[in-house]
């Protein structure tokens, strides 16, 4: 069994996500690292009907 991370359980926002990372453009972030990510499955949004809330979140899945 993998470990899991309490904060990997946590929703977060974009903002946080890419302030843990350390990037400053979140756009840049957005289009290299979580869009590839939601598109393979590894991460998904709260808030499915509307992906451009400003109050989305996002949280790791378990494939």
């Amino acid at each position: 069994m993998a470990y899991e991370s309490p904060c990997s359980l946590i929703p977060v926002m974009l903002a946080r996500v890419a302030t843990i990372g350390e990037l400053s453009d979140r756009n840049s972030f957005a289009k290299n690292y979580l869009n590839p990510a939601l598109e393979s499955g590894l991460v998904e949004r709260i808030i499915l009907g509307k992906p451009r809330s400003r109050n989305q979140k996002y949280r790791r899945t378990w494939k």
